[in-house]
């Protein structure tokens, strides 16, 4: 716990280190600053020879502000961004397909526009982003998965399109979205988990299409608004 930088000479070879499912090989597990030949890093653009961020490559780096994802990348791994607490902004390419689970959870985003092209959101993708406000949901996303946007107590926004491909909204995934007053769930939607809108206590409108068949357990507990 007393790791308090991490120096690097290549940013492409840290993206493509496979460590392991939990983070704790990754000398910045414990909270750490980033530096590059030497430099601080604060604003990172992932060179254009990475196609995939591997996961809990940068897992907990403090210095992190900003990310610049550029052409090529596809895929973003699991925790691969998760508990960068300064990371405000990331601005991702038309070519990523695929948030991995926690990718960006715990993080300081408070805005961030996910890419048409993206058809998975992972698990606890923006677990507790307190700071994020308003999110889109790709057209081509199937599933909300367990506690996706959970307690992103500062989001006000959910933007669905009409035509989206949204099929189940899963347990726990926008509980505790405290400042959500409304959504309008597709007409794709056919299924609403357990919890997925518990206590998001200013929320006064939802849509709920008639294709929906099942809606579980305390979906919409201390909604009381």
């Amino acid at each position: 716990q007393n790791i308090k930088s991490v120096s690097i000479n290549n940013i492409s070879a840290w993206c493509k280190i496979n460590f392991p499912e939990d983070a704790y090989s990754n000398p910045m597990v414990y909270g750490a600053n980033l530096y590059l030949n030497g430099d601080l890093v604060t604003h990172l653009v992932i060179p254009t020879d990475v196609s995939k961020i591997s996961r809990n490559t940068f897992y907990n780096c403090l210095s992190l502000k900003d990310v610049i994802i550029p052409n090529h990348v596809t895929e973003i791994g699991r925790q691969a961004f998760c508990r960068c607490a300064n990371l405000k902004k990331v601005k991702i390419s038309e070519s990523l397909k695929s948030i991995a689970e926690g990718a960006f959870s715990r993080t300081g985003l408070e805005n961030i526009v996910i890419p048409e092209g993206v058809t998975e959101i992972g698990y606890y993708a923006f677990y507790a982003c307190s700071k994020l406000t308003s999110i889109t949901i790709p057209g081509g996303v199937t599933e909300i998965g367990d506690y996706t946007f959970y307690a992103c107590s500062s989001l006000t926004s959910i933007t669905i399109p009409t035509s989206s491909q949204l099929t189940e909204i899963r347990s726990c995934a926008f509980s505790y979205c405290s400042k959500l007053t409304s959504i309008n769930i597709p007409t794709s939607v056919t299924w609403i988990g357990t919890y997925a809108f518990y206590g998001c206590s200013k929320l006064t409108s939802v849509t709920i299409p008639e294709g929906v068949t099942a809606i579980y357990d305390y979906a919409f507990y201390d909604c009381y608004n």
